[in-house]
């Protein structure tokens, strides 16, 4: 009995132990948390006054993107090294950005490569947004070899949805701003959002002067990914690198440069943008080499919607249907537009072998009489 007691004793004295040891440890766990939660909450208040503060964005973004030789090759279904060495281009953006009305305009002038002709092409687009409805506008002019061609769509309106708004220099730079991923919806997703999810952020790591912030899992196309980030508390919580991670691999790296001081806003005067296959071999690089920004400029004079001009061929690109600009106010299908004009240049075309074969006529006659006089004499 007296054995069984001591059992039981020794029993309930290890049970004490092990309480007292996990509530110890987990009290440690607790405290050592608090300081991590308060870094937090410091950097995401930091972001969030930096967004409360901005109505409105206009910058300027020049960067060459380098595609390694054989980066693209399975994405066309060609067995060839496409590219077949590396190729390199240069792209500026410009954007205006209304943050109040969720508004757009961003124009894209450079290089891209296109994937049928497989060479590397001129670009000149502006892609607009006037919170209700998307447009891209491509204008004859910047695209020398098409301006024959018998539709040249000039201007394709959206609607609602666009595919993707952003260009890739853009979306670093407002990564860096803190317009960031998140997994909570938004009205128009192609545009971003000043709206910050603090919940979704954890420190993993870091010291007093940098630490690195994690997502919870988001939910990219499907896909489980997360993104990390490297923040500069000694430059109100700048964020200094970006990494993200895909399906348990690291996808994308972005680096970001700061020259001078603050003003107002700790902004990157340059950045390293890689993206690597799944393979890990690099998929892409762009460096942006010439940043501007300003911050809440008037944009009382910039246009986030235009008017087709006559002329002008239009694609509705959610009806899959193509018009041309007869007047300010009247469309015809572009069949029959293409039918008239064919029918203008064969007029015009029978007008002039007309009026050549006249004058070859006239020519004719006028040489004959001459020959006719001289035989009378």
């Amino acid at each position: 009995m007296r054995a069984e007691v001591s059992t039981v004793k020794n029993n309930m004295l290890t049970y004490g132990c092990a309480v007292f040891v996990i509530a110890f440890v987990a009290s440690r766990e607790a405290l050592s948390d608090e300081p991590k939660e308060s870094v937090v909450r410091h950097i995401i208040s930091t972001w969030q006054e930096r967004l409360a503060s901005m109505e409105s964005i206009y910058c300027d973004v020049a960067y060459t993107t380098l595609k390694p030789a054989g980066s693209i090759s399975s994405t066309f279904g060609d067995p060839s090294t496409f590219p077949p060495e590396d190729w390199m281009f240069s792209t500026e953006n410009r954007m205006w950005l209304d943050l109040v009305s969720s508004r757009a305009r961003l124009e894209i002038v450079g290089e891209v490569i296109h994937g049928d002709l497989k060479r590397i092409i001129p670009r000149n687009e502006t892609r607009m947004f006037n919170g209700d409805s998307f447009q891209k506008f491509t204008p004859k002019q910047g695209y020398p070899s098409q301006r024959d061609a018998k539709v040249r769509t000039e201007l394709q309106e959206f609607g609602k949805s666009f595919p993707q708004f952003l260009d890739h220099g853009i979306l670093a730079l407002l990564n860096a701003i803190a317009m960031l991923p998140s997994r909570e919806a938004k009205r128009v997703r192609e545009l971003p959002s000043t709206r910050l999810d603090g919940g979704q952020f954890r420190l993993v790591r870091g010291d007093d002067g940098e630490v690195v912030l994690r997502t919870v899992n988001l939910v990219t196309g499907g896909r489980e990914s997360f993104f990390e980030l490297w923040v500069d508390l000694t430059r109100d919580a700048a964020i200094t690198r970006y990494v993200g991670h895909r399906q348990g691999r690291q996808y994308k790296t972005i680096d970001y440069q700061y020259e001078g001081t603050r003003f107002p806003v700790w902004i990157p005067t340059g950045w390293t943008e890689t993206r690597y296959r799944p393979d890990g071999e690099l998929f892409v690089m762009r460096r942006a080499h010439d940043v501007f920004v300003e911050l809440n400029p008037d944009l009382d004079k910039i246009e986030f919607q235009i008017e087709a001009k006559p002329g002008m061929f239009v694609e509705l690109v959610p009806q899959r249907e193509k018009f041309y600009q007869q007047t300010a106010e009247r469309r015809i299908p572009a069949s029959h537009a293409i039918l008239q004009m064919e029918q203008t240049n064969w007029l015009r075309l029978v007008i002039m072998i007309s009026i050549i074969g006249g004058v070859i006529v006239a020519l004719i006659a006028i040489k004959w009489r001459r020959g006719f006089g001289q035989y009378a004499s």
